[in-house]
């Protein structure tokens, strides 16, 4: 049996993040309202504690600490890009920087491992 989320809604707001994240033409091109790129940081960064610590998210939006470990990878290779860019670029800047490289590779990877606990459950 798996574990019931407090927070289904966030869940799913977060797997969108992710897919979006996974796909740098989605990023440079951006969304019918807005930026993309915002919208994750905004809830990665400042809507949620999974920058600081996602382990605090389990129970609530994550299912365990494989996936918190999995969305602190996202975090910390998004600070690495604007630890070397600063935050001021556009999105199409960041999505052809070196280093969004490695924010791509672990979106993808923790948008399949909630996609497949979700299918799981």
């Amino acid at each position: 049996m798996s574990m019931k989320l407090t927070y289904p809604n966030m869940r799913a707001e977060l797997v969108e993040h992710l897919a979006d994240l996974s796909d740098p033409d989605k990023i440079e091109h951006g969304g019918p309202t807005g930026s993309l790129l915002d919208y994750a940081v905004n809830f990665l960064f400042d809507d949620t504690v999974l920058a600081e610590d996602a382990k605090q998210a389990v129970g609530w939006f994550l299912r365990d600490e494989s996936e918190a470990t999995a969305v602190q990878a996202i975090t910390h290779a998004l600070n690495s890009v604007f630890d070397v860019h600063g935050t001021d670029k556009s999105d199409a800047e960041y999505a052809r920087c070196a280093e969004w490289g490695a924010v791509v590779t672990s979106a993808q990877a923790a948008h399949r491992l909630l996609v497949h606990a979700d299918e799981q459950a």
